[in-house]
């Protein structure tokens, strides 16, 4: 399995899914080893092996990578981000230098860099029978995993596993290079796995993937882990609270949690907003809440981990999740799990999987606005959205998503066909 974080080195919520999955799939007897770029210190997990691609380097896999013959050099030249101007030479100077020194690098050296890793390892690893790679850093790896295997005679499927496209991240200006890793991985692979239908057919539409091809397995949440239970009812006896908790980008939608805000405090200027996370839009929403008067209404809190996240699910009344373009959203089963009803975009893969959370248009401000001033003030409507949400996550756990992707897996190595012999000539 390759992925590019796991808790608690993660920066949002594709480590905390790839963790989930692994623990679900271990209890079902699944050997994991989990590929990530470096390991910094002792990770706490039994259940699979971490590996740090970063340890596989060295100075003469490195001139493996680049000396290539004429042949290959077309190669380098797509694979490195940094257009037909310059030559050959100089792009592998280029790119020694950027892994020499920690340089900012383009999506394609990274990508390269990883691929190159997970070969050495694929190498060094007597028998794997499913390549399982999280997300665009990691296809390359996965694609040169699986040549790895068939230079032993072993027809491995690689399985690419999309949380969220560059697409879902940026929109229409989203880096054109990662768009390519993308469409290159998820063309290249064996298979593929999406975390809702909205996702699968954002692949089908945008990047030509055949629906054949896509399975889908929702996200979950562990369903061995109950959050800790706190005492904040006196916190929240004057003020009725709303919750916004990710990243503060495009993604997200936070600029609309800034608009419901403005319009729900308008009519109601006893609730409170507040907006937990740290992205390239932090700024601009703390600037548009002074500009709309919301000083005092709005509150802003940095990036939570631990216990602190339930203890945020708990003192809101409602989580919002209005983001403008969702693969899943963790964060939704996270509060219904602590008993906060939610409301999510219809723009959102969870939206998919519960009927017990409220669904509006991301943009439908007034209809955002009517959902939040129910779910606040008609306790016979929240209760019945709290205990809808407990009852939903009996299945939408970890568990069952394992179960799906297991038998996906079995699904996969079924159509595999054995690998040819080719002839050998003197």
């Amino acid at each position: 399995m390759l992925g590019w974080e796991i808790p608690p080195f993660n920066s949002g919520g594709l480590g905390t899914a790839c963790l989930g999955l692994t623990e679900g799939l271990s209890d079902q007897g699944v050997d994991i080893r989990f590929v990530v770029p470096k390991v910094f210190g002792k990770l706490p997990f039994n259940h699979m092996k971490v590996l740090s691609a970063a340890d596989y380097s060295s100075a003469s896999q490195l001139k493996s990578l680049l000396e290539r013959e004429d042949i290959q050099q077309e190669f380098i030249t797509h694979q490195l981000a940094y257009g037909g101007h310059i030559s050959v030479n100089e792009k592998k100077e280029l790119l020694i230098e950027h892994l020499n020194h920690q340089l900012p690098v383009a999506p394609h050296i990274q990508a390269t860099w990883y691929a190159q890793q997970a070969a050495a390892i694929a190498e060094q690893t007597e028998h794997f029978e499913v390549i399982h790679a999280h997300d665009w850093f990691t296809y390359y790896g996965g694609m040169a995993a699986r040549d790895v295997a068939r230079r032993k005679g072993h027809n491995v499927p690689f399985i690419a596993h999309v949380h969220a496209t560059e697409i879902d991240r940026s929109g229409e200006h989203g880096d054109p290079a990662i768009i390519a890793i993308e469409r290159t991985g998820l063309h290249a692979a064996d298979h593929v796995v999406a975390v809702s239908h909205y996702t699968k057919e954002l692949l089908h539409r945008r990047y030509g993937i055949p629906r054949s091809k896509i399975s889908v397995v929702h996200n979950g949440i562990p369903s061995h882990k109950q959050p800790q239970v706190f005492d904040i009812q006196e916190l929240k006896r004057h003020h009725k609270i709303v919750l916004f908790m990710g990243r503060m980008t495009m993604q997200k939608g936070p600029d609309y949690f800034v608009k419901l805000a403005k319009a729900v405090t308008d009519e109601d200027p006893n609730v409170r907003f507040i907006m937990v996370g740290s992205g390239d839009m932090e700024k601009k929403c703390i600037e548009e809440s002074a500009k709309q008067g919301l000083t005092g209404k709005m509150l802003f809190s940095s990036f939570l981990r631990g216990s602190s996240v339930d203890r945020a699910y708990q003192l809101a009344d409602l989580f919002v999740m209005p983001s403008v373009s969702e693969p899943f959203g963790i964060v939704a089963l996270e509060a219904m799990q602590n008993g906060t009803p939610v409301l999510v975009s219809n723009q959102s893969g969870v939206a998919e999987v519960s009927n017990n959370i409220m669904k509006v248009d991301f943009w439908d401000i007034e209809a955002m606005k009517g959902s939040v001033l129910s779910a606040l003030y008609d306790p016979n409507f929240h209760a019945a959205m709290k205990q809808g949400g407990y009852d939903d996550l009996q299945t939408l756990t970890w568990d069952h998503a394992a179960t799906k992707m297991k038998a996906v897996y079995e699904h996969v190595l079924r159509s595999m066909k054995p690998l040819e012999l080719q002839p050998a000539y003197a």
